[in-house]
């Protein structure tokens, strides 16, 4: 068998192709589905009573909504297979030949550390006992950073193997979805066309002039409660933290303390959300708490004003007519952290482009558009959020057995990365919009409504200070060229 080679940007447009099929197709049910749901008000008729006839309707919908049912899982498995690409070419052979040359580099370098070691025995002075331990530290550090480069090379490899695997169930199942959806089409046809009085339902299988339903696979069509998801991969990227079972959401700053001057731990979110975005756009989704660190270190090498970003002061205050102190810091600029990402994906020949939107009127207008138009491409969306008056927002989790949103955190100043949008009509008409996002390795969801009351920019003017808030809580785009 030949070796593999991925080719995002070919998979996509497959993929596109198809997803505007499975859309023309539901566009055309839920003309057929609201025609009929407005015949269940009207007069019997070819002699049914009304009672049949209302039953013979709702099942025609029942019909609709399983075909409509496999569509989405069809719509849904093309989702899949394009957030699993990325947007790097991968080429099997190559990869396995650069993993074959590290191990062969890390032979030699072992070897060259035996030979330095035999040497050091023999060593006549105490300062080339030195020079030869720095040797070997030297050696041993190129041995580490090679096992690095293999791991993530391997974890391409282990990606061929996951979208080769996903292609080849996107084409199983539409097989299969192609069939069902054309048979329910025929009974649906038939159905509407010549009703007879032979329908009959019950409560673990119902049939349509005849056809057994409970035979279909999926038939049976049951809407996700927290609404349309638009997004990422669910599983976004998986950081294996020490003595934790279960793998982190994205990047935890709270697991980065151990730097002398620089707190990442309280004041480094905007490097995480760089870091999270870069990592997911190279495909990079599935690392270690040390390899997550390593490109927190080169973030940090990129921009040495980190150094005085990060660094957390002890601000006074007054509380109950008392002083009292806290911590503060400036936090990492969005200017920076486009660059980070700009420069990083460059090394792995991925070109991007990253801009702050941070103008007033794109900020409150623009941000959930853009948000979700990159979102629908596979790209994180880096958010902020800040308050002149230091108000908070709710971030809130999901009880999936109660379907609620509980509050789980407050807070302002604070960069994160979104990961999907769930759209969910109320019964009032309007739309409930919870953006799911990745913050302290934990998945997350803002109220969108909220964030717009939070930044509270509604009848601003130019010398207005909520004006700021509109500035410095946005989102950077990215496009991938």
């Amino acid at each position: 068998m030949g070796k593999r080679v991925i080719i995002p940007e070919e998979i996509k447009g497959m993929t596109r192709e198809m997803k505007q099929q499975y859309t023309e197709m539901k566009e055309e049910l839920d003309q057929c589905k609201d025609y009929i749901q407005a015949e269940l008000g009207n007069y019997p008729f070819m002699g049914l009573t009304v009672e049949t006839m209302r039953k013979a309707l709702t099942d025609h919908v029942k019909i609709i909504d399983a075909i409509e049912y496999l569509i989405q899982q069809g719509y849904d498995d093309c989702v899949t297979l394009e957030t699993s690409v990325g947007f790097e070419d991968l080429d099997e052979e190559r990869l396995e030949t650069a993993i074959d040359e590290l191990y062969i580099k890390n032979s030699l370098l072992e070897k060259m550390i035996d030979m330095v070691t035999q040497i050091t025995e023999n060593d006549i002075t105490w300062e080339i006992t030195q020079l030869d331990e720095a040797i070997i530290a030297g050696f041993k550090l190129a041995i580490e950073n090679n096992k690095r480069i293999i791991r993530i090379l391997q974890n391409k490899l282990d990606l061929i193997d996951k979208i080769d695997g996903n292609t080849r169930r996107l084409f199983l199942r539409r097989t299969k979805i192609n069939k069902n959806a054309s048979d329910l089409m025929e009974l649906l046809d038939v159905a509407l066309s010549g009703m007879e009085n032979n329908y009959n339902s019950g409560s673990n299988r119902w049939s349509c002039n005849g056809y057994d339903l409970s035979s279909i696979e999926g038939y049976k069509y049951e809407e996700n409660p927290q609404g349309k998801r638009i997004g990422l991969n669910k599983d976004f990227i998986k950081v294996h933290v020490n003595g934790k079972d279960e793998p982190e959401y994205g990047g935890n700053q709270t697991l980065y303390g151990n730097y002398r001057w620089i707190d990442i731990s309280g004041f480094g979110c905007g490097v995480i959300a760089a870091v999270n975005t870069y990592l997911y756009i190279s495909g990079k989704t599935d690392v270690t708490q040390e390899e997550y660190q390593y490109y927190i270190d080169e973030y940090l090498k990129m921009f040495p004003n980190m150094a005085l970003n990060l660094h957390s002061f002890n601000v006074p205050g007054f509380s109950d007519g008392k002083i009292s102190f806290h911590k503060e810091a400036l936090g990492a600029w969005p200017y920076d952290m486009n660059r980070y990402i700009e420069e990083m994906c460059r090394r792995d020949g991925i070109d991007v482009k990253a801009r702050w939107k941070g103008d007033v009127l794109i900020g409150r207008i623009g941000s959930y558009r853009h948000m979700k138009a990159m979102l629908e491409k596979g790209i994180p969306v880096i958010w902020s959020f800040y308050d002149m008056d230091g108000d908070t927002i709710n971030f809130y989790s999901y009880d999936k057995e109660k379907n609620v949103y509980k509050t789980a955190h407050s807070t302002n100043s604070h960069y994160v990365t979104v990961t999907g949008i769930y759209e969910k009509k109320n019964k009032d008409g309007s739309i409930r919009r919870m953006v799911e996002i990745s913050s302290w390795g934990e998945r997350l969801y803002v109220d969108y409504d909220e964030y717009l009351e939070y930044v509270d920019t509604r009848g601003f003017t130019k010398y207005d200070k909520k004006a700021a808030n509109n500035y410095f809580s946005n989102i950077v785009e990215i496009n991938i060229k």
